[in-house]
Parts: C-alpha cells; sequence; structure tokens
C-alpha cells in the first residue's frame, strides 16, 4: 500500500528529485560545483554577484560545521542533562540529611562549572565559520532573529553563565542557606531552557521557513519550532544521565580488581550508575512521542525535506536512527536483568525478562528494515517497534525499581559495568545522528526551499 503524498504545493517526489540531482552533482558537500544545481531549485532570494568564497579543503564546508557544532552538542547537552538533575539531587539530599544524593548534586555541580566554557567555546567557534564559510546565510539569519538571537539569547546567555559559576562556587560557602544554593541551580536550569527555546529558531527556520522579514512571529514561530524544543530538553535530559552511567561503568572497568578504592566507594559508584541509568532510561522513552510530533510537523510544512530525510537518500539514517535508540533500551534492560540476578526475584521475573530481551532484539530487526521489503514500511510497523520499545522497558522498570531495594550496593559483574559503558557509545551515535538528519533533510538548500549553497556563500556588495 502506498503512502498518502501530503499536502503543499510541491509534492514528495518533486523534494525527492531535487535531493537526487544535488547528490549526482560534482560538488560534495559544499563545493561550489553545486551552483548550477542550487541556482535551478528556484531559489526565492534572489542571487547577488559573488566577490570571494572559502570552501574547506577536503571535507568541504558543510562537513566542517557540522563536526564543529556535533562536538559543541556532545558537550552541552551533557552539561544541561546533568544540571536538570543535580537541583533535584540538593533538594533529595537536604531531606535525607547529605549521603549520596547531596555528594552526587556536588559531583554535577563541578562538572557544569568545569565544562561549561568549554562548550561554550566550541559554540563560538561553530558560529565564526558559518559567518566566514556562508556570509549570506549568517547575514540573512541574524538579521532576521536579531532582537531573539542576539539581544534576549544574550541576556539569557548572561544569568546562564553567572548562574552556573554561582551554583559551582559557592556549594561550600553557603552550608547553612542551602535553598538560597538550590535556587541558583533552578535558575541555571530555566534560562538555560528559555536560552534553548530562544536559539532554536535559526534551525527550526532553515528546515521549516515560513514568514520573512514581513512577518518576523511566522519566521520564528515556525510549524517545527513548537515540536523541537520538547525533543531536545527530553534528548538533554536523557542523555546527560546516561552518560555518566557509562562514565561510572568505564571507571569501574579500568578499576577492577584494584585496592585502590574502599567497598564504600564501589558502593557508590553502583548506586550511581544505577539511578543515573534509570533516569535517562525512564526520560528517552519519551523520545519516540516527540519525534513523531517533530517529524510530523516538518510532512506537513516542508514536504520534500521530509521525503528527504524518510523515503529518500537520508532514509538509512533515518532507520539508524531507530535502531541506536532501540541498541540504548536493550543494553539498558540488559543492565537490569544482570542486576536482577543479584537480589531475590522470583525465577519467573527472570524469565520474563529474559524473553523480553529476545522480543527487544526483534523489534530493533523490525525497526531498521527497508520500505521496500516486507514489514518495512513507517506505518504500521515501526510504530508496533517503537511502541513494543517503549511498553517493554516501562514494564521492566517497575520491576526493577521495586526489586532495588533487596540489593546489596557493591561490585558488579563486568559485564554489567561494560554494559553501561556501551551505552554510551550508543547515544552519542544517536545525538550525532538525529543531528545529521535533520541537517541533511533540507538538502540541497541551507534555507529550504529558498537558499541554496552557492547563494549561502555569496557577499553582497557595500
Amino acid at each position: 500500500m502506498e503512502e498518502p503524498k501530503p499536502p503543499g504545493t510541491r509534492s514528495v517526489e518533486a523534494g525527492v528529485e531535487a535531493a537526487l540531482l544535488h547528490s549526482l552533482s560534482s560538488s560534495g558537500l559544499g563545493g561550489r560545483g553545486a551552483s548550477h544545481c542550487a541556482r535551478s531549485l528556484d531559489g526565492r532570494l534572489g542571487a547577488t554577484v559573488p566577490e570571494f568564497t572559502f570552501n574547506v579543503p577536503v571535507f568541504g564546508n558543510r562537513w566542517a560545521v557540522g563536526v564543529a557544532f556535533s562536538i559543541h552538542i556532545l558537550v552541552v547537552a551533557f552539561i544541561i542533562g546533568i544540571a536538570m538533575v543535580a537541583p533535584v539531587a540538593e533538594l533529595l539530599g537536604m531531606r535525607a540529611g547529605g549521603g549520596r544524593w547531596e555528594k552526587l548534586a556536588h559531583q554535577l555541580a563541578e562538572s557544569v562549572g568545569k565544562l561549561f566554557a568549554w562548550g561554550a567555546t566550541w559554540a563560538a567557534f561553530a558560529l565564526v565559520m558559518i559567518w566566514g564559510l556562508y556570509p549570506r546565510l549568517w547575514g540573512y539569519l541574524a538579521t532576521l532573529f536579531f532582537v531573539e538571537t542576539i539581544i534576549i539569547a544574550g541576556l539569557l546567555w548572561f544569568v546562564m553563565t553567572i548562574s552556573a559559576y554561582v551554583y559551582y562556587l559557592t556549594w561550600e560557602r553557603l552550608p547553612n542557606r542551602k535553598l538560597l544554593h538550590n535556587t541558583f541551580g533552578w535558575i541555571f536550569v530555566l534560562f538555560t531552557m528559555l536560552f534553548i527555546n530562544t536559539i532554536i529558531v535559526w534551525d527550526t527556520h532553515q528546515l521549516t521557513p515560513t514568514g520573512g522579514p514581513t512577518d518576523l512571529l511566522a519566521a520564528a514561530i515556525n510549524p517545527s519550532y513548537t515540536a523541537e524544543f520538547p525533543h531536545r530538553h527530553i534528548g538533554n535530559l536523557s542523555y546527560g544521565p546516561l552518560i555518566v552511567a557509562a562514565y561510572v561503568g568505564l571507571w569501574s572497568l579500568l578499576f577492577w580488581g584494584g585496592r585502590r578504592f574502599d567497598e564504600g566507594e564501589w558502593a557508590y559508584h553502583q548506586w550511581l550508575g544505577d539511578v543515573m541509568l534509570l533516569i535517562g532510561l525512564s526520560v528517552i522513552l519519551l523520545q519516540p512521542i516527540a519525534g513523531w510530533f517533530y517529524v510530523n510537523q516538518i510532512f506537513l510544512a516542508s514536504p520534500g525535506a521530509w521525503a528527504q530525510m524518510m523515503v529518500g537518500p537520508s532514509g538509512w539514517k533515518f532507520r539508524m536512527m531507530i535502531g541506536l535508540l532501540g541498541g540504548v533500551i536493550f543494553f539498558g534492560n540488559l543492565y537490569m536483568l544482570l542486576g536482577m540476578r543479584r537480589g531475590t526475584p522470583r525465577p519467573a521475573v527472570i524469565t520474563w525478562m529474559k524473553v523480553s530481551l529476545v522480543l527487544l532484539a526483534l523489534d530493533i530487526g523490525l525497526a531498521v528494515l527497508p520500505k521496500d521489503v516486507p514489514l518495512g514500511l513507517m506505518n504500521p510497523w515501526k510504530y508496533v517497534a517503537l511502541a513494543t520499545y517503549m511498553l517493554i522497558t516501562l514494564a521492566n522498570l517497575v520491576i526493577y525499581i521495586r526489586a532495588r531495594s533487596t540489593f546489596t550496593w557493591g561490585r558488579r559483574s563486568r559485564l554489567s559495568w561494560a554494559t553501561l559503558a556501551f551505552i554510551g557509545g550508543l547515544i552519542m551515535a544517536l545525538f550525532v545522528t538525529m543531528g545529521s538528519i535533520r541537517e541533511t533533510a533540507r538538502s540541497p538548500y541551507l534555507i529550504y526551499d529558498q537558499m541554496g549553497p552557492d547563494q549561502a556563500q555569496e557577499l553582497v556588495r557595500p
């Protein structure tokens, strides 16, 4: 049965045809050799006389900018993710009179303070690359969204910076004013979320452009805007804790069998990896719902971009993304099964969790099938796979959390630690893949259906 054609002035087939034309050009990513292709696609922003352009050797401009932003996102998503956990952990520590939760909050705050400047540096580096490699794109977007991304985002950034370092540096200086200290952590989280909601007008407008200089509100609140920020916040809150859990797994593998740390330290690290895995795994189950809403908005507003990433040349990336998500969920469930063996569960519970792993493995296979083979269509089969991911994991999370009261915290098996470490690699690959899908969906345009790569590189004479 054929997929229904989306509404809009451009058909799905036209979008795929445009993408194929670009892939056959001799430019590579970001090269000037794509000029004939780009100019033949009815660019609505018009052409200017190029004075000077620069192309990054070997890799091309898109790859150079993409790598810089990928590094930035991997660092910053981690910072934001753990920052969202830190004030909650601090409150739990205050309620318990200290202990593990307070230690966790302190470590997360310290990580935010130490990594904040590093993540900001990569953001500045990537933006300067856009400025130099795609000057017309930069000028157009920076002028169009000057109020949002220069003035408002600048003020938000100022508050973020102050609150991040105050939260970190006053940990020992406000021992009797813990609620005041905790407030700084919440300020950082709130203003960071507002900052993200402000700056994503750039990439959402590039993918689903509406409005323009004559309608700035429509340009900012474009069709994919309201769908992207829940997708990002859910992603950050799952990514940060899962990276911490992966760090615990790697740390434990490196020091396995050593006498450098006592049993209390081992118990804390097992608890830390366990808690962060449960937080990240629980939150990531919301991602398919947020992702469906996001993709549906693209389907309605930019049908050619939707076709490019779902059934066109980039369709393999979408299947890879679903497979990576399934991998994170599969190994999260494996970790829970390995932990259950150290408790006192009923044999039927262990049997179910083993069966659930087999079902999850079959679901991953179903999710990554191409559309041209039986059971390969998105509707209903990939929806079935995603729903099964969620339902099985929810059931196992309930079973595992109820059984944790019987656990004795201490050293776990090497396979448990290796599982946590491997999840870290999968979640990083998942984030990079999601970013690549979003950015290449509008190919060959840099602003979908409006500005091609060569137009984005052109300089306007004063």
